[in-house]
């Protein structure tokens, strides 16, 4: 009795119609984000995005699909009024989603404000925020699934 459920499940994971996720690809110049690559986990989040919408995923089957980093730009603006400082960062992120040799594009944005007395910014630069710029390409990928 169980084995024929346990046989169905199988092919069914793996058989035709099991769609899997690709080495995700970045095109931009920004590789490292923090201590790590900027594709870390793209991969695991588009399979769970993938999940969520009923399609079935596995680690190969019969339809690839292709994530691509287009675009990751972090405009800052820094505001010093005597001492104090109003630190405001924005993540934007593009991604693209190709499913079936069709290409769905997604943009995420995180802002991050700061606000600081007697803070010396380094260069210019408002400190990264590793979790703001995950945010908003975890909002990419989703925003580019949406017609999945």
């Amino acid at each position: 009795m169980i084995l024929p459920i346990l046989t169905t499940l199988i092919i069914s994971l793996s058989g035709p119609g099991c769609t899997y996720v690709t080495t995700p690809i970045n095109q931009t110049t920004t590789q490292i984000v923090g201590d790590r690559d900027v594709t870390f986990g793209v991969k695991e989040e588009v399979e769970e995005i993938l999940t969520n919408k009923g399609i079935v995923v596995c680690d190969s089957g019969d339809v690839a699909v292709d994530v691509h980093i287009t675009k990751i730009e972090s405009p800052q603006e820094i505001v010093n009024i005597m001492g104090i400082q109003w630190l405001k960062k924005d993540y934007v992120i593009e991604t693209e989603i190709i499913k079936d040799g069709k290409t769905y594009k997604g943009t995420g944005i995180k802002k991050t404000f700061v606000f600081a007395m007697f803070l010396n910014v380094e260069g210019g630069e408002v400190p990264l925020n590793k979790k703001a710029f995950s945010k908003a390409l975890q909002s990419s990928l989703i925003n580019a699934s949406e017609s999945l």
